[in-house]
């Protein structure tokens, strides 16, 4: 909890607050992080579902425009296969991140305290918005690219080529939208 709220002091640090109205944000904001707490594992799974619908919407317009025939059954089931590599990674990440002491919010937020991607060769004190970006360049990212193009090539009745081409572009405006959400937050 100590770690939680040292994080919060210092991220409304950077925002210029001190004092007592430091203090009294970080009780207020820490206040209500534990009255949430027993939700958390909720929001967890109701975010995932959301997330992989989203993900799925987004993979089966880019198909449609491109031609293909997915079902959006089809379409989901390729997504869900596709992304098994994720699941991997989270569940490689927990002895990892158990065999730390405490782990970096950056690296935590970047996935880059396993190094299975750019984002964990970078230099310290690079910015957060270029950790985000080489965070996407992640060999379970990579495979889980692969699995959708091959999977999508089936499953909208598609060429390889124009399958993995889809594939990349959706990639690449998510990677374009997470690096420049987490710029303009940052």
């Amino acid at each position: 909890m100590a770690a939680q709220e040292q994080m919060i002091r210092h991220k409304l640090e950077d925002q210029g607050k001190s004092g007592a109205e430091l203090d009294r944000q970080v009780e207020q904001i820490s206040s209500v992080n534990a009255k949430l707490r027993p939700f958390f594992p909720v929001f967890g799974v109701v975010f995932s579902v959301v997330g992989y619908l989203l993900i799925t919407l987004v993979l089966w317009g880019g198909f449609t425009l491109a031609g293909g025939t997915a079902s959006w059954s089809g379409a989901f089931s390729t997504t869900l296969h596709g992304l098994i590599p994720q699941a991997i990674k989270a569940l490689v990440m927990i002895p990892v991140a158990a065999g730390h002491q405490t782990i970096d919010p950056m690296a935590a937020q970047t996935g880059s305290f396993l190094a299975s991607n750019l984002a964990a060769f970078a230099p310290a004190d690079s910015a957060i918005w270029l950790k985000t970006l080489l965070s996407s360049f992640d060999f379970f990212t990579i495979w889980s690219v692969a699995l959708l193009a091959i999977g999508f090539a089936i499953t909208a009745r598609v060429s390889k080529g124009t399958a993995t081409a889809v594939v990349i572009a959706c990639w690449v405006l998510g990677i374009a939208l997470k690096t420049g959400w987490t710029a303009l937050v940052a």
